[in-house]
Parts: structure tokens; C-alpha cells; sequence
């Protein structure tokens, strides 16, 4: 939910009809919308989208693939960004469930993969960029209330490798472009592979 409607407000800056947008919500929170209506509406945003495959890409690409007109990364193809409006960038390597990953992959999908990403929108049409990264690139104990003035200070490769990408898209030059960084919490949903379904299977 924090993602989704994370989102549908910034996508409501970039002119996107509010009327989809409400809609959508109340589809997201109630299941319910006047589908018709809305798939009536002639979308003219284009979407690059990394990590389609991923939780969080596979439930957004549910909600709009009927909307929206998308261009999926992978990996394999390696494709670059064109004529898209919005590039969200939603790849990255979070749970280690079976502790059998390289520290570097964190680093290479959530610092490199985002640097590659990014670089490519700045010299891109496309004028907005949406980066999820995760409340780890700030801490990774929630021992005092976050704010947007504590200093980061994370703890796992996982966090640090966000923060990286983070410090990175913040370093370049995009004033002409509009750039949006989320920090998520936990998020759960169909398909979920995080830490709420390791506490189901004590339960």
C-alpha cells in the first residue's frame, strides 16, 4: 500500500488524470473501481520499469498494465530508455532467506544496477525518475522515531548498498528532470518472499 499509493501521487503530478488515480486507489484499498471507465481513458504516459518481475513490480504492472504503455528491463536484453516518460526503478536484490548470496550482488544490483539506470535517464527525454529504496539505507534498528533530518546510518550490506544509490542519484546534476527517492518499510501482498512469511511458519 505505501508503495502503490506512493506512486499514484507522483504520478498525479506528472498529469496523469486524478480521476484514474482516485480510482485506482479505491481498487487498491476497497477492490473495488468503475474498471470500464477507467480503461476507457486513453493513457498517453510511457513507463520504463526495472524489477517487473520482482513483488513489487509484478502487483504494480497487475494494477496498470492496462493504463499505461510499458517497457520492461531485464537484465538479459539490457534495454535502454528510449521515448518513456517515467522511468521507475523497482530492481533490486532485498532477502537472503537462505544466507546464499555474494555480499557483492547487494552492490552490484542496488548501487551499480541503479548508477547504469540512472545515468541512462539523465541522458534520456524521460523527466521523471521514481527509485525504491528502502527505510535499511537509513538504519536498520528503528530505535528513535526516522525523520528526514537523521543522518543515515545503516548497517547491513543491504542498506548500504541503497544508501550508495541514493547518494549517487543525488550527486548528478538532473534540475531539469524530477527525481523521487521512496524509503519503504516493510511491505507485504500476493507473493511476498520478506520476513512476515518466515513469522506465518511460527504461527
Amino acid at each position: 500500500i505505501v508503495v502503490v499509493t506512493s506512486v499514484f501521487w507522483i504520478l498525479s503530478k506528472v498529469g496523469v488524470d486524478i480521476f484514474v488515480i482516485v480510482s485506482l486507489f479505491l481498487f487498491t484499498l476497497f477492490e473495488y473501481t468503475p474498471v470500464a471507465i477507467v480503461r476507457a481513458i486513453k493513457m498517453t504516459k510511457k513507463i520504463f520499469i526495472t524489477g517487473s518481475t520482482g513483488f513489487v513490480g509484478t502487483n504494480f504492472l497487475n494494477f496498470f498494465k492496462k493504463d499505461y504503455s510499458f517497457t520492461l528491463y531485464t537484465k538479459n536484453e539490457n534495454k535502454v530508455i528510449t521515448n518513456e516518460d517515467v522511468v521507475l526503478h523497482f530492481a533490486g536484490k532485498a532477502h537472503d532467506l537462505k544466507k546464499v548470496f555474494n555480499v557483492k550482488e547487494y552492490y552490484e544490483v542496488n548501487t551499480d544496477l541503479t548508477k547504469t539506470i540512472f545515468s541512462n535517464f539523465l541522458k534520456s527525454k524521460a523527466k521523471v525518475f521514481i527509485f525504491l529504496s528502502s527505510v535499511k539505507a537509513v538504519k536498520d534498528n528503528d530505535i528513535e522515531n526516522l525523520t528526514e533530518e537523521i543522518i543515515p546510518n545503516p548497517n547491513t550490506h543491504y542498506g548500504k548498498s541503497k544508501l550508495l544509490a541514493e547518494q549517487y542519484i543525488l550527486s548528478e546534476d538532473y534540475r531539469e528532470k524530477r527525481v523521487y527517492i521512496l524509503r519503504p518499510c516493510m511491505i507485504h501482498g500476493p507473493n511476498n518472499k520478506g520476513n512476515l512469511n518466515v513469522l506465518y511458519n511460527y504461527i
